[in-house]
């Protein structure tokens, strides 16, 4: 799968829109910490597994898209991954917090960007 970086300048949210984003941004937090729960009282580092087994129960908790929350489970298996990494060999690990804000992966198929039109002064 090729990775593509758009480098774009962004419109400042309105005051509405940032108040969305930042909802957003605590709750995709707020679900990579669920997803990490799980992913240790389940033991498993499957994506399918759990998936299988909290899906359901994340889309009714998480105010979310459905990509974005998917992206959340991957950000979290991955941390847990990382965890059980270090702990298997045998160096100092801690269960990752998802304390502050959390970057988030924008999946390709869940947003669209488009270009204004330009405008011209005259």
């Amino acid at each position: 799968m090729q990775t593509v970086t758009l480098k774009i300048k962004l419109l400042l949210p309105n005051k509405g829109k940032l108040e969305k984003l930042t909802r957003m941004l605590d709750t995709y937090r707020q679900a990579c910490s669920w997803f990490l729960e799980q992913a240790k009282a389940f033991n498993t580092t499957s994506r399918a597994h759990l998936n299988r087994e909290t899906y359901r129960q994340a889309c009714k908790l998480f105010d979310l898209n459905r990509g974005t929350l998917q992206c959340a489970m991957l950000k979290a298996l991955s941390a847990y991954r990382s965890y059980l990494s270090r702990k298997q060999r045998g160096k100092k690990a801690s269960l990752p917090k998802f304390e502050k804000t959390v970057p988030v992966m924008v999946r390709q198929d869940c947003y669209s960007l488009y270009q204004l039109p330009f405008f011209s002064p005259l």
